[in-house]
């Protein structure tokens, strides 16, 4: 006679305990003061590790979005390329030290809008004296100069 073995008789419909997925606690919410700090620390890391990469994002602003987005906010084209390589292992470093594995970023390129005009050379002449009034001196004392 043959004998089966292993067959229990528990309740087929529940799950094994080990088998249930234990939900993760949420990350704590990510606030701006606190990606300030961060981004402070990132800083100072990079600052033993990669100076010149610390340079490229020293005193460049980051933008708060939300708590899983934000942005860095570069001048040029040229300060983009230099900060995107490097991109991955900046927001590893967050995602970790924010215990926020979804923490994601962009760069940003904001150009400063800049007023073009063609001046005529006494225009030239009155903005110089707005910036140095002393212009105005040396015209009286140099009278056959030509401005």
């Amino acid at each position: 006679m043959r004998r089966v073995g292993g067959v229990s008789l528990k309740c087929l419909s529940a799950p094994p305990a080990a088998a249930v997925p234990h939900a993760a606690p949420p990350p704590p919410p990510l606030s701006e003061e606190r990606l300030r700090e961060l981004w402070n620390l990132l800083l100072e890391e990079l600052k033993k590790t990669d100076p010149k990469l610390c340079d490229a994002l020293t005193n460049r602003p980051i933008a708060y979005d939300d708590e899983d987005n934000f942005r860095i906010l570069v001048p040029s084209s040229y300060n983009d390329s230099e900060i995107r390589p490097h991109l991955i292992r900046l927001l590893t470093f967050l995602r970790e030290k924010a215990a926020r594995p979804q923490l994601n970023c962009r760069i940003e390129v904001v150009r400063e809008e800049k007023e073009d005009a063609i001046y005529r050379p006494l225009d030239k002449y009155d903005a110089m004296c707005r910036t140095n009034p002393n212009l105005e001196l040396l015209r009286r004392i140099l009278p056959e100069i030509d401005y």
